[in-house]
């Protein structure tokens, strides 16, 4: 649902774009319509994303909320592999 994936699993090659503007702006919609959004491990090692609220003054159905906001982040993995310096923890760069 977040629209983009990186290359082969567990590469961190450059973001390849799978929907447009409308379609992440209702992602980020939906972030903002719930208290949580759960990932598996392998999408957090795969896209590294954030799961932030960006786009939502894009949608008239909810009101904007501050750049950057977001629910409950939650990722499912059973091996403890999720990195400290991860996007979802505040500790990277990319999407």
């Amino acid at each position: 649902l977040d629209g983009s994936i990186c290359g082969p699993l567990g590469a961190r090659g450059p973001r390849l774009m799978l929907s447009g503007d409308l379609s992440m702006a209702l992602t980020h919609t939906l972030r903002a319509a719930h208290g949580a959004v759960l990932v598996g491990c392998e999408t957090l090692l795969s896209d590294n994303p954030r799961l932030t609220v960006r786009l939502v003054a894009a949608a008239a159905e909810l009101p904007p909320l501050p750049d950057g906001a977001a629910p409950l982040r939650v990722v499912a993995d059973s091996r403890l592999r999720t990195p400290l310096d991860c996007n979802l923890l505040g500790g990277g760069t990319q999407g």
